[in-house]
């Protein structure tokens, strides 16, 4: 009978190979009370056959006997897999046999006569390992399910960036097989924009500097695919450190390249105006905070210029309202093929509109505001029975400035501009 305490036995499918009849069928009897399945063999190659075309746990075999012996046999299993459990009997003990046993790193060595006790403590200790190795695959396959099936994306790689594991969500996003990313450097992939390569090696710095305490970070990070899409990652990285002391970084990610897609055009259209499609008022009062931060920190100036359309209501009611909203459209873009590129244009309300010039001070910023207002009066042909012309009042950042203070000085001298004749640039 088999008490609880030889459940690992049950588990086990054992060859037994022996050229004797009598040995053979006595352990076969005596096997299978121990375990689930009993082959046997009366030398060696039949023992490979059997081997090669049933599943089989455990080998227990004889030394010499005759075609092929159990070590030549064992050599061939070896060869294969080579973790394979093989248990040699046999009733001699010359010391180059045992030598040999031990070369092809057999599991047990047992002489003969076979002690039933002796068998059964090798057969359960194996048994045991056997059980374990396989709760161990069970485990990992059952974590790799999770990881596989995950719409987390999930990568491991050392200190380095030498990437240890990608899971299948990597692996279909990026368009990578998964042997094209293991063992490949991360940084050497491309899979990391250049704008953001510094900032994660600062990530890296960071960990390997709090190399005995949990790390956890979190950042958005933009990664490339294959066929070198962008895509904008939410990462958490975790640093882990094994009992030698090794680190090694895991990533999860959530892909929010449609969010950020979404977030970016409800941003566009919550910064554009709606007529013109320039940059509005909400736009303005960010960019004019960043630019005087940038003033009191850096001593980065910037000139600041406001106009507006000479006697625009006249237009507006004399040629009705949708005639002055293309005169608005068609200013927009006129003033917008007039200034630089890197600099800022808003519609800040009705006709009145602003212009940033970063790091430019007002004598500079006079040519491109006179630039302005002469190709208004000279190319905007909306109406082709008047003139449009504009009037500008243009100043630089001082201190003591604050976004009312620069915005009513140049919008005081977009009055005296007024005041003085209209079409025409008034600076201070």
């Amino acid at each position: 009978m088999i008490d609880s305490k030889d459940n690992y036995l049950k588990e086990l499918r054992v060859l037994f190979v022996d050229d004797e009849d009598g040995v053979r069928g006595s352990y076969e009897k005596l096997l299978n009370m121990w375990v689930s399945k009993v082959y046997t063999a009366s030398n060696g190659k039949e023992g490979l056959e059997i081997y090669e075309n049933h599943p089989l746990d455990l080998i227990i075999t004889d030394i010499k006997m005759p075609i092929m012996s159990g070590l030549e046999m064992t050599a061939h299993i070896k060869r294969k897999n080579p973790d394979f459990p093989v248990v040699i009997t046999t009733a001699h003990q010359e010391p180059e046999l045992l030598l040999d046993a031990i070369e092809y790193h057999v599991d047990a060595y047992i002489i003969k006569p076979i002690v039933k006790k002796e068998l059964k403590k090798h057969l359960k200790n194996i048994g045991k390992i056997l059980h374990l190795e396989k709760e161990i695959l069970r485990v990992q396959k059952l974590n790799q399910f999770y990881l596989d099936t995950t719409s987390v994306l999930i990568i491991v790689y050392d200190i380095h960036g030498t990437i240890i594991m990608a899971n299948r969500e990597f692996t279909r996003l990026l368009g990578y097989s998964n042997s094209e990313l293991v063992d490949h450097n991360i940084f050497e992939l491309n899979i990391i924009p250049d704008e953001d390569i510094e900032n994660m090696h600062n990530i890296f710095l960071e960990i390997s500097k709090k190399k005995n305490r949990l790390l956890r970070r979190k950042v958005q990070q933009n990664i490339i695919s294959k066929d070198r899409k962008k895509f904008m990652i939410a990462w958490s990285n975790v640093m882990m450190i094994d009992k030698k002391k090794n680190i090694t970084i895991l990533s999860s990610g959530i892909d929010i390249t449609a969010l950020n897609n979404v977030r970016r055009e409800l941003k566009k259209q919550a910064y554009t105006d709606a007529l013109t499609q320039i940059s509005n008022r909400a736009a303005y009062n960010e960019k004019i905070t960043e630019l005087l931060s940038l003033y009191y920190q850096n001593d980065t100036i910037f000139s600041f210029l406001i106009y507006d359309i000479d006697d625009f209501k006249t237009v507006n009611d004399t040629y009705g309202h949708k005639m002055g909203d293309l005169v608005l459209i068609e200013l927009s873009a006129l003033t917008k093929s007039l200034i630089r590129q890197n600099d800022y244009h808003f519609r800040i309300g009705g006709e009145e509109f602003v212009v940033l010039f970063k790091e430019t001070p007002v004598e500079k910023a006079q040519f491109i505001a006179e630039k302005i207002r002469k190709g208004i009066e000279e190319r905007l042909n909306t109406i082709d029975d008047r003139t449009i012309t504009i009037s500008i009042g243009l100043t630089q950042v001082d201190r003591g400035d604050d976004s009312d203070s620069i915005f009513k000085r140049a919008d005081k001298l977009l009055y005296d501009a007024k005041r003085q004749g209209k079409n025409m640039v008034c600076s201070g």
